[in-house]
């Protein structure tokens, strides 16, 4: 903005002695020449810094913007970002998302992908689903998907503080931002990078202090972006048990007190498949369902696709009243092996006058109505004798 002094004779008057610690930066010209710029103090109507080059005794004042840009925290020139952004194109490759609440596992997700060859020859990675693997294997609810796709871009409001590079941020800072014992804990691979982010409980203006290891500095985050953080099981939880096309099951098993059998089904729309659990090769232009008991084949593989429909529409109600199954009576278990040799088993055990408190594979939260459970026993017995079945009838 202008010179003040030629050649000062007390550098400290402008806060520039090197007594003062005066900030400085350094500039570097292509051809290896360098500069290093002192910066003092403020100039008394505020509008300006005393400045002079190291080696001259010339003093200047610049503007005051500078405090914006070169006197700045450095957490003001850096992105509040937590993870690298994911593109629209692969947001739903994330592999084992896992969250902790308190130091204690809460949920795990992962998504299931198989490779292929595109038309150009290369290997690329195809999409199949989510599947839930902690606490229990219950279909994934949409909320999921669609809380990924904010993880776009998962950036905060600003940066508080940024470690040194490969050293962890001391314990007086994570313990300043109430970060030392973290109420949550996020880690989750995406394109190959593990992300491993360390929350604080939520603050009193709604914000949380977020962690990234990955980038090694504390954010400020705003509680929009996080809401899945307080999320209960059930956010998480599509309310439909059973969530797979009928093409990809190979054998359904029905066991109650007086009935016991098991659908093997042959689907492979023209094409041959092999079932996982006989072995047997089969080519067939429609759905066929084998009886394991007799070897023979249903007469009417309509009544099937309702019972399977039975199957798809039989919805968990909420959590339940007890947490495990013990003194209660199994009316009824239901076994489905698909054609990649997942296995789910739902084991029912009523408590209530309607309500069935349900395990898959050992694990249980939720309960879902009893008459629903004896809907699905006494469809598959009809079945068996050629009787109508109908998803929509209620029992």
């Amino acid at each position: 903005m202008t010179r003040v002094v030629e050649k000062a004779d007390n550098f400290a008057e402008y806060g520039l002695d090197p007594s003062d610690n005066p900030a400085y930066y350094i500039l570097t010209t292509r051809d290896n020449k360098t500069f290093k710029v002192y910066i003092g103090n403020v100039i008394p109507t505020g509008a300006g810094f005393y400045t002079r080059v190291d080696g001259r005794d010339t003093v200047y004042v610049v503007e005051s913007s500078i405090s914006q840009t070169l006197l700045a925290p450095i957490g003001n020139l850096v992105s509040p970002m937590l993870c690298i952004p994911f593109s629209q194109a692969n947001y739903f490759l994330v592999k084992d998302f896992i969250l902790a609440k308190d130091g204690k596992a809460f949920i795990q997700i992962t998504s299931e992908t198989e490779t292929a060859k595109n038309d150009k020859g290369e290997t690329v990675e195809n999409f199949k689903g989510y599947k839930m693997k902690y606490p229990a294997e219950y279909a994934v609810s949409t909320n999921y998907d669609e809380m990924l796709q904010g993880f776009i871009e998962l950036t905060g409001n600003s940066v508080v503080y940024i470690g040194k590079d490969k050293e962890d941020i001391p314990m007086d800072i994570l313990e300043k931002y109430n970060l030392k014992s973290p109420a949550y804990e996020l880690l989750f691979t995406h394109s190959g990078i593990e992300n491993d982010i360390l929350f604080s409980p939520k603050n009193e203006d709604g914000t949380y202090y977020a962690y990234s290891i990955l980038f090694n500095m504390i954010c400020v985050m705003p509680e929009d972006s996080l809401k899945f953080l307080e999320w209960e099981l059930l956010d998480y939880v599509e309310k439909p048990l059973v969530q797979y096309n009928i093409n990809d099951i190979a054998s359904i098993t029905v066991t109650s007190k007086d009935f016991n059998e098991t659908f093997i089904l042959y689907v492979s729309e023209g094409e041959t498949t092999t079932n996982p659990v006989t072995g047997a090769v089969t080519t067939a232009t429609d759905l066929q369902v084998k009886l394991k008991s007799t070897g023979t084949f249903i007469s009417d593989p309509k009544n099937f696709r309702q019972f399977y429909m039975v199957l798809l529409t039989t919805n968990l109600v909420t959590y339940s009243d007890v947490k495990d199954a013990t003194g209660l009576e199994c009316i009824a278990t239901l076994e489905i092996i698909t054609r990649d040799n997942k296995r789910l088993e739902y084991a029912f055990y009523p408590y209530a006058t309607r309500r069935c408190f349900y395990t898959l594979n050992g694990r249980g939260e939720f309960y879902v109505l009893k008459d629903a459970v004896e809907k699905i026993v006494s469809d598959a017995q009809k079945v068996i004798k050629g009787e109508p079945v109908s998803y929509q009838d209620k029992k």
